[in-house]
């Protein structure tokens, strides 16, 4: 199996800059991305609107810091509350260089059961194979889902490439 950590950690992460598009342009907006040990993604489905998938994600409070806002949201969304530190951060920011938010990605030790607890925005959430995370339709997805979507692909195939190398060099000795 392919140790999607390492993936990450050998890949200095340069997410999509479609994620910039996500939220209004004025208002901070943090989230999580969750990575079980079975390589399975955290995704949400809101109850609002078109119902999409989406990362768990949300608008910062006045009297927040971006790791506090991107828990909470995590936590309304799925009751999930991480027990390790987050692994790295990726900032998305406007043209003009203003950050306007990010994503904290946690490699969790486990895949604890999610329950949504704000039913009024979130009406699912569960965990997704990269396969069951590609087989959705772009329609059924938030700009920011379909654009890590693309984004992981692009990581997954340049570990794969790697593997792939070190095993033909070390068979060639």
């Amino acid at each position: 199996m392919l140790d999607m950590e390492q993936s990450f950690s050998n890949n200095s992460p340069s997410f999509p800059s479609a994620f910039r598009n996500c939220i209004p342009r004025h208002m901070k907006t943090y989230g999580c991305v969750c990575i079980s040990p079975n390589s399975r993604f955290l995704v949400v489905r809101g109850s609002l609107g078109n119902c999409k998938y989406s990362l768990p994600k949300g608008h910062m409070e006045s009297n927040e810091t971006d790791i506090q806002c991107a828990l909470r949201e995590l936590y309304e969304e799925t009751s999930i509350r991480p027990t390790v530190n987050y692994s790295f951060f990726t900032k998305f920011k406007l043209r003009n260089k203003k950050s306007i938010g990010g994503y904290f990605v946690f490699f969790l030790p486990n895949e604890p059961l999610p329950h949504p607890i704000d039913r009024d925005e979130i009406d699912d959430a569960m965990w997704l194979s990269l396969d069951e995370l590609n087989a959705l339709d772009s329609q059924q997805c938030n700009v920011d889902l379909n654009q890590f979507r693309r984004w992981i692909k692009t990581q997954v195939l340049q570990s794969i490439q790697e593997e792939i190398n070190a095993t033909n060099d070390t068979n060639m000795d």
